[in-house]
């Protein structure tokens, strides 16, 4: 578990499925939700997400690496670079999109799409109007 905290390497994300499986099974409760912990509130966690989200298969999963966007964007926003947000900010759209635009897994979906939707707001918050002029268009 703790080689998801190197963030040196590319993050492995059937380890981070299997240690979260392990914290919603019960099994090293304890180890797992310190590792995600520390994980989440790493600085450079968020740089990882993006494959996290578009590899994972497991919801809870794909839940925690919003759940560390939305983290990194209430904590860090203001000292990323412009070209992070940007980077961050269009991903998320491109995210929800493709989230909304696959209506059999919609419903499957819907906590995951809720939560990227308020880390989206959490950015429109940041950054409209000054920022980002274009987001009510």
């Amino acid at each position: 578990m703790e080689a998801l905290l190197d963030l040196t390497k590319p993050i492995d994300v059937a380890l981070l499925e299997r240690t979260v499986q392990g914290l919603l099974d019960n099994v090293d409760v304890t180890r797992a939700q310190a590792v995600l912990t520390v994980l989440k509130e790493h600085p450079d966690a968020y740089c990882t997400m993006d494959v996290v989200l578009e590899r994972s298969t497991c919801p809870h999963t794909r839940f925690f690496a919003i759940q560390t966007l939305d983290h990194a964007i209430l904590t860090r926003w203001p000292v990323l670079p412009e070209a992070q947000r940007q980077g961050i900010r269009d991903f998320l759209v491109a995210f929800i999109i493709k989230v909304c635009t696959d209506v059999p897994n919609l419903a499957q979906n819907r906590a995951l799409l809720n939560k990227a939707d308020a880390t989206l707001v959490n950015i429109a918050k940041r950054e409209w109007p000054h920022r980002w002029p274009t987001f009510v268009q």
